[in-house]
């Protein structure tokens, strides 16, 4: 048996870049102005100078991360209940790994907020 572990990181991480994207450069009111034929200069912003908080970061938050880092260049800060746990692979993509006792401090820094937390039965 298996979970599988991996198999679908890399596309949840995609899926995650593709929500901050679509977010910073408001492209549900671009396409909005776009039906109404407004053609109307509109400011968007930069993700580079963005924070990332990864809740959950194992696996899957740290190709998150590693998509961030290379892509954007966001500063990343992961959130993991048990921190010495995280591999130092999942660990390099982050600035920093906090435990669950830092959560609202890291929180607070956050521009974007991913959850990446394991199904509880």
């Amino acid at each position: 048996m298996t979970n599988a572990r991996g198999a679908f990181s890399d596309v949840l991480a995609e899926y995650v870049l593709m929500g901050i994207l679509y977010h910073a450069k408001h492209v549900e009111d671009f396409q909005r102005k776009k039906a109404l034929k407004q053609w109307k200069i509109q400011s968007v912003e930069l993700v580079s100078s963005k924070t990332l908080v990864v809740v959950g970061y194992g696996n899957i938050g740290s190709k998150v991360a590693k998509m961030c880092k290379r892509a954007f260049g966001m500063k990343v800060i992961g959130v993991n209940k048990f921190p010495e746990m995280v591999t130092k692979d999942e660990a390099q993509w982050a600035d920093k790994v906090v435990s669950l006792d830092h959560y609202d401090e890291a929180i607070a820094q956050a521009d974007y907020v991913v959850g990446s937390l394991p199904k509880m039965v």
